[in-house]
């Protein structure tokens, strides 16, 4: 199967748990933009500071920033180029970059999953979303009956609502999914490297779904 795997979709879709149950699957290293940079504010970096802003006010990180990260996590994580990346990238200049980038390695990006949920499931999710404040595993206090500051089934860390997960900033940021994001769609379809796939679906289904298309597709 194809192991350099891209996840799109709108926030709440679903890309950070699918990603985790690909990557326990087929051992890919699997990391998000949002994971990361969380990481490099707990460690007060100039990335994490810098990234901070455009979290509180519900915006995409920078071209910049968004490729230093990942570059930087590649390195650190995904020696081998095997990869699943959750929400990257996520402007068409990220994209094309990033095809530069693993072209200089000799690889390249087969396969992008875009998962399609309309606005109101979106917003639905966002209101009961919490997530880890260690290992950033996302919980929905609706499905999984955790409540903020309850520790984390996983690591014990404290479940807190992030910041950008407030419904007066999700008008800003799906504005910016659709006149962002939707470029790099149209890119990796033209190339035919698209996959689109209903998030709206029970996350097993979804990713049935998902390792279907991913076997299914030659290395």
């Amino acid at each position: 199967m194809n192991s350099q795997i891209v996840l799109l979709g709108p926030p709440a879709s679903g890309k950070g748990t699918l990603a985790a149950l690909i990557s326990a699957k087929y051992g890919i290293p699997a990391g998000s933009t949002g994971a990361m940079l969380r990481e490099e504010k707990r460690n007060q970096t100039a990335l994490g500071r810098a990234a901070d802003e455009f979290t509180r006010e519900g915006r995409y990180f920078s071209d910049e920033i968004a490729l230093a990260v990942v570059t930087h996590w590649l390195e650190a994580h995904a020696p081998e180029g095997r990869f699943i990346l959750d929400g990257f990238p996520r402007t068409l200049a990220q994209a094309k970059q990033f095809d530069e980038r693993l072209a200089s390695q000799d690889l390249t990006l087969k396969i992008a999953i875009n998962l399609e949920l309309d606005e109101s499931e979106i917003r639905r999710r966002i209101e009961s979303r919490l997530t880890c404040s260690r290992c950033a595993h996302p919980f929905s206090e609706r499905v999984h009956g955790v409540k903020e500051g309850q520790a984390c089934p996983d690591c014990g860390a404290p479940l807190n609502r992030r910041k950008d997960d407030q419904l007066t900033t999700l008008s800003e940021r799906m504005n910016q999914h659709r006149s962002l994001t939707a470029p790099v769609v149209e890119y990796y379809q033209q190339t035919g490297r698209a996959r689109t796939v209903n998030g709206a679906a029970e996350s097993e289904k979804v990713f049935e779904e998902i390792s279907q298309i991913l076997e299914g597709c030659a290395q």
